[in-house]
């Protein structure tokens, strides 16, 4: 099928990388580029307030018959996109995303039933696998709290080092690491894999994803989660810039 890539950053460039083993796929910023009959059309530029107008904006000038949003947004704005308009989120870590994406189903949401289809048969070309799920909502929801949900585990572990410098006056270190490593060691062994914890660093958050996506979720719910996630974040990056401060005074 001939398609065309919206949003020339690295989700973008990834997917056009994907897209080319089996479509014809161009490629583009933000800059104006000419291009008929583009049967499927992929947005995979970040969210924003705009987001939906600009959105279908591209929609009116391509005329494309399936549109396909990969970007994190907020909850409900792929229906707000107008007809034959699918979301389907990306996963996997920069900077191999282009390697990495391919190794996770495939979720397809919103739209009507052709569309779906019209989408599942998109990625089935490249061997994809996919995962149809009726309303666009839930594939929306899905994408911020998976991100969210890796934030609130690295300021968990930021967390965890001020803890142990309050009663032990050191960071948690590597103890705190072969403990969670020797913990998910025996739960594999009994088989419990519902109970394994990823060991993060505590190092301040940053990417383009968990943040924002973070941001997002926050205008349309209010938890102390978000809030946690944002205040220990900037804690964060203050102490260690204190931390910068104290070596340098040092030397």
């Amino acid at each position: 099928m001939k398609s065309l890539v919206i949003g020339a950053g690295q989700i973008g460039k990834a997917l056009q990388e994907i897209f080319l083993k089996a479509h014809i796929c161009f490629l583009r910023d933000v800059d104006d580029l000419h291009c008929e009959d583009v049967e499927v059309l992929h947005i995979a530029y970040p969210y924003s307030v705009d987001f939906v107008d600009i959105t279908r904006a591209y929609i009116n000038q391509y005329k494309p018959k399936l549109t396909i949003i990969h970007s994190s947004v907020a909850v409900g704005a792929t229906d707000k996109c107008g007809a034959h308009v699918v979301h389907s989120p990306e996963r996997g870590r920069y900077p191999h995303l282009a390697a990495q994406m391919q190794k996770f189903q495939k979720f397809i949401g919103g739209g009507d039933a052709v569309d779906r289809l019209r989408a599942k048969s998109y990625f089935d070309a490249l061997g994809w696998e996919t995962v149809l799920v009726d309303d666009s909502r839930q594939t929306e929801l899905c994408k911020l709290l998976s991100n969210i949900h890796l934030g609130l585990e690295i300021a968990w572990r930021q967390e965890v080092d001020r803890i142990s410098e309050s009663l032990l006056g050191m960071p948690a270190g590597a103890v705190y690491s072969a403990w969670e490593k020797s913990y998910n060691d025996g739960h594999t062994v009994l088989g419990h894999r519902q109970l394994l914890r990823p060991i993060v660093r505590p190092a301040p958050i940053g990417g383009h994803c968990i943040l924002p996506c973070t941001d997002i979720l926050s205008k349309q719910f209010d938890s102390d989660l978000f809030r946690f996630i944002k205040g220990s974040n900037a804690k964060r990056k203050t102490e260690e810039e204190s931390t910068a401060d104290c070596a340098v005074s040092h030397r």
